[in-house]
């Protein structure tokens, strides 16, 4: 099997890091935060066929409309948490973080961490990871050797646990968790910053 190419965007208000996973003529986006058109035109011939959410906060979903309705036939997955909190301009912070309101309006299938599935023709195993918010997935791709992190686990920190449904004990916990069954070598892409491995976070991340 060939290796899925990994195409990191800087998206939205909070330059958010957008994930293309694409492989072949098939794509995957993770965590869409804005600029739709330039998420599009990196897709390049590559059509959607999955859309990944890692959380319900704004930064992270901004251009799911937008990026759904170009690519209809795509499945929208999240957490059902998210999904709920996704379509709620209150809930999902979209006043607070780019002054006006947003919600996202594409209908979603549910993943609730454990399950296992098969898009783009790639393997993908799901975590729940609570702690920065109580509806967080990471999504785990062996055969790129790549987790998808969102706002759970950065290069040497984790996420805040400040903000409603955060809890910081939690976060360790289902970090340490999770990180303790994935192969070392594992490349991390989180929701914000550099990438960094499975490794060097379990040597020398503060938190952890």
């Amino acid at each position: 099997m060939s290796a899925p190419q990994i195409i990191v965007l800087p998206t939205g208000v909070l330059s958010v890091n957008t994930y293309l996973v694409v492989h072949g003529n098939e794509a995957i986006v993770i965590d869409p935060g804005g600029d739709a058109p330039e998420i599009i035109r990196q897709l390049g011939d590559a059509k959607m066929v999955a859309l990944l959410l890692t959380h319900s906060h704004y930064d992270h979903l901004g251009a799911v409309n937008e990026i759904s309705a170009a690519f209809p036939a795509a499945d929208y997955y999240c957490h059902p948490r998210c999904a709920a909190r996704a379509a709620s301009a209150a809930a999902n912070f979209s006043a607070e973080i780019c002054g006006e309101k947003y919600a996202v309006a594409a209908p979603s299938k549910p993943l609730n961490g454990g399950e296992t599935l098969k898009l783009a023709g790639l393997k993908m195993q799901t975590f729940f990871v609570p702690g920065h918010t109580d509806d967080s997935l990471c999504f785990y791709f062996p055969d790129a050797a790549a987790l998808f992190s969102g706002d759970t686990v950065f290069a040497g920190s984790v996420g805040r646990s400040d903000l409603p449904g955060g809890n910081g004990g939690q976060l360790i916990r289902e970090i340490k968790k999770m990180l303790a069954v994935l192969p070392t070598e594992t490349a991390v892409y989180p929701g914000h910053g550099e990438a960094t491995t499975v490794a060097v976070e379990l040597q020398s991340n503060p938190f952890l």
